[in-house]
This record gives C-alpha cells, structure tokens and sequence, in this order.
C-alpha cells in the first residue's frame, strides 16, 4: 500500500514523457527481485515478448510454441511478427507447461518454446530447459503469473534464453500495466532495448486515465470494500463501452485492443515505453517485496491448512514439492462445484480476471480466433471447467475475512 507521501511522488512524474534514471533504475531493481541478468521495461509484458520474438528474427513460415493456459495477448504478439502460435498442454500438477507434451509438439519450423509458470507454481522448468537445449531452440519462460518462485534453488525466469514478467495490476507485482524482458545474454538485451529506444510513450491523457484508476483501486479494491469498487469502476467504463457500441474511439486504460486477432490498433502505440511514473510506482512496490512475497507466502499457508477435504483433493501436486519454493500470487485447485464457489466469491473477490476457464483467455472472438483447435489441449480444458482459486495478495488486516469467506464458499459442498 502506498504511503501518501509515497502516492505524492507517482503523482508527480504522471506528466513526464521521459526519465531515463528512473526507468532505468525501475529495470535494474526488478532484474535483482527476479534473480540477476538484464531487465527492459515496456509498457506491457506483451510488448516485451514482441520485442524479443524480432530480436530473434521470428517471423513468416515460423511457429511459437505457447501454452495452453494462456492469453490472447501473447498469440496475438506472435501474428504481429507474422509466425504462428501452436499450443502445448498443461501438466495437472503444477498447471504450468507439459514437458511431454511439447516434446509431442515441436515441429521442423519451432523458432522459440514459451513455457509458463502459473499462480506462482513453478512448472518442470528443468526438464524443459534441458529438451530446448537438446533441440537448439529458444527457451523462453512466461513469469507473467510468478515471481520470485524457485525450483531446487533457482529462479523461475533464469533457466531459459529469456524472460517475460508482467507487473499488470493482476499480476505479483503491481505498476497498474506495464512489463519487462529479462535475460542473462547481454547481446539479446541490446537488441530488445534498441526497440524500447525507438517506441513511444502512452499519450498525456492515458496516463492520466491510468493515474485515476490507480487512485481507485489503492482506494477501493480491498476484499471488505471491493463491491463497492467494482460499482465505481463499471461506471466509470460506461462512456467509453458507450463509444466503443457507437463506434467512437476507445478510451483505453489496460489495453485490451490486443484481446483480439489484429495487427495493429490506433487505441495506443504498440509497442509503447512504460510511463515514467509507473516506473517510480514499481520502484516503491520492488522496495517492500521481500515482506509482501513472505506475507503471501504466510496467507497461502493459512489457505492449505484451513482447506477442507474437497480442496484439498484438487490440488496440484506441486503444492506439497519440497523442491519449490512458492511465491504465489493466488491458490488454485480443480473442484466439481467450481461454477458455486465462483457464484458465493464474487461479491468480495474479483473473479473476472485471469482464472483460464479456456485455453486461451481474454480471447474476444474465442480462442479459435487465434488458432486454438478444440481438443489440442484437452488437460487445460478439463482443467479450466473445474478451477478456482484463491488471492494470497491480501492485506494482512483482510486475511481473516478472506479466510471465513473460504470457509463459506464451501460450507455443504
């Protein structure tokens, strides 16, 4: 939570169009919290991943290898680079990418392996790591979800060539959008940070809009508050779904043009740098992320123990892995009454987001919009018809209430 003082100091970079310190200053301190290399700063984590599929040389005739948990976004950098995305499977015990399946899956024109680590469960990355290197192909790890986690010691995010975390408001660390590259390959780092030179900044009333929700949600977005919030925040999306209905401009706040299968948009540039103040923002969280990831790490812990049989049967394997450390960013498990608990959660916890009901989520036009074939992944279907989960990013003075409304959820059940 940020200090007003704190707030004060965001507020005031809002009009800056650039800063180079303190962007660069943002990237270093998050390529430390990630575990070392290089980090660049983008706008998005998608940019980021586009970014680095051109510093690769990806293009036409080429396929990108993703996973079946993820979001439309990331398909749609691969069409933006003109290459194909095909899609691996998930493992049922961590929910992240299926060493066997990709193996199934690598073809004579796979150029890049994105293999994701979800809610803060590492997947196999070791084994991956190893089956990229024995074929020569890029291994890059998709920690939009995970930060900070560790397999046998080592960080999520530094097995493969690269990385790509998101710091989107729903994702482990919050600079409201925003995103980086990270790699240990300083000529790859160049390249990628060639194209952060060259692209522009949001424009002066988009960061304002940013600005206002971010004084929303530190405002309102708590589990105690957080049906109040979510009145305030649909009303102040009303003009802007009015426009978008009567085909007038969008007024976009967490750009969601790229939900659908096109290759360029006027809503903002793509990519775009990531603001300055948003930068300053995430400076201010990276400073108290050792205490917030050990207190998630305490909430998650409070879940397990207070889960009762139904939970606990659901769970991925992963949770009981003595070799993983886990920083989550939520709890997630398959239960036969998923549809119920959603229903009995929703007025306290924001279940719109990211729960990969469907391989490919925030698809506007359905994952077949973006190449997905049914059945291609049919673990992260089954899955997805029956997962839950769970905040761990919850104020400590909110745990209690969060831990009755767990309770509740599957109290008859």
């Amino acid at each position: 939570m940020l200090t007003p003082i704190e707030l004060e100091a965001v507020h005031a970079l809002v009009g800056a169009d650039n800063h180079l310190e303190t962007e660069r200053e943002f990237e270093r301190a998050f390529a430390k919290a990630a575990g070392g290399g290089e980090a660049v700063s983008f706008a998005a984590g998608r940019m980021a991943f586009y970014a680095l599929l051109r510093a690769l040389g990806i293009g036409k005739d080429d396929e990108v290898l993703l996973t079946g948990f993820t979001c439309a976004v990331m398909a749609n950098a691969v069409w933006r680079v003109d290459a194909t995305a095909r899609y691996a499977d998930i493992a049922e015990d961590t929910l992240g990418t299926s060493v066997a399946d990709v193996a199934r899956k690598l073809g004579q024109h796979t150029r890049a392996i994105v293999v994701q680590h979800t809610f803060g469960l590492p997947c196999d990355i070791a084994a991956l790591a190893e089956l990229a290197r024995s074929r020569g192909i890029p291994l890059i790890e998709d920690c939009a979800l995970t930060l900070g986690s560790t397999l046998d010691g080592q960080p999520v995010g530094s097995w493969g060539d690269a990385a790509i975390f998101s710091t989107d408001h729903s994702k482990p660390l919050n600079t409201m959008i925003g995103g980086l590259l990270v790699t240990r390959n300083p000529a790859l780092a160049e390249k990628v940070r060639m194209m952060q030179a060259e692209a522009p900044a949001l424009d002066a009333a988009h960061r304002q809009r940013l600005w206002r929700r971010l004084v929303l949600e530190r405002a309102e977005f708590t589990p105690s508050r957080y049906g109040r919030g979510r009145v305030i925040a649909k009303l102040s999306n009303a003009p802007r779904k009015l426009r978008q209905r009567f085909g007038g401009p969008e007024d976009a706040v967490f750009l969601e043009a790229d939900f659908k299968p096109r290759l360029k948009t006027d809503t903002y540039p793509y990519p775009a740098r990531l603001p300055v103040f948003l930068a300053q923002l995430g400076l201010f969280e990276l400073a108290r992320w050792p205490a917030v990831a050990e207190h998630r790490r305490s909430v998650l812990e409070r879940l397990l123990q207070a889960a009762p049989p139904g939970v606990r049967n659901g769970l991925p394997a992963a949770y009981a892995d003595s070799r993983r450390e886990i920083n989550p960013l939520r709890l997630a498990y398959a239960h036969a009454s998923a549809m119920e608990i959603e229903r009995r959660m929703r007025a306290t916890v924001d279940v719109d987001d990211v729960w990969f009901r469907e391989p490919i989520v925030c698809a506007t036009l359905g994952p077949a919009s973006f190449g997905y074939q049914p059945g291609e992944c049919p673990v992260a279907e089954r899955v997805g018809r029956n997962i839950v989960n769970w905040p761990c990013a919850v104020p400590e003075a909110d745990v209690p209430e969060l831990l009755e409304l767990f309770a509740k959820c599957h109290r008859n059940l």
